[in-house]
């Protein structure tokens, strides 16, 4: 797989958890470790400033993601991830499940086994 350079668009924390974000803080709609940075003007993990984080989550071998959008423009978007949360609390509310658990994640009867 080849890796372009992490640009610190924050796409792939915003969107998801990595493993040691749900180890430590459990399931949350937005990683409480990314934080934009003002003075350099791109998304930071708290955890990078660990090495034992940075072994396990492969950080420095760059973009893994490069066809994400947000390559192209990195800036702040709080406003974005706030609009996302509150689509999420609406579903809860509504009873309904998440789109990517209808999509993605069929259930199945407890008496079928896989």
């Amino acid at each position: 797989m080849s890796y372009l350079p992490c640009l610190g668009c924050g796409w792939c924390c915003l969107h998801d958890q990595c493993p040691e974000s749900h180890i430590l803080h459990g399931y949350l709609a937005r990683c409480p470790e990314i934080g934009w940075d003002e003075l350099l003007g791109l998304y930071r993990c708290r955890l990078a400033d660990r090495k034992k984080y940075r072994e396990l989550l492969h950080m420095g071998l760059g973009c893994c993601a490069p066809l994400n959008p947000w390559r192209g423009k990195v800036r702040e978007r709080e406003e974005e991830s706030g609009k996302e949360e509150k689509e999420r609390g609406r579903e809860e509310e509504s009873g309904e499940e998440p789109f990517l658990e209808k999509r993605f994640l069929p259930r199945t009867p407890a008496s079928k086994k896989l």
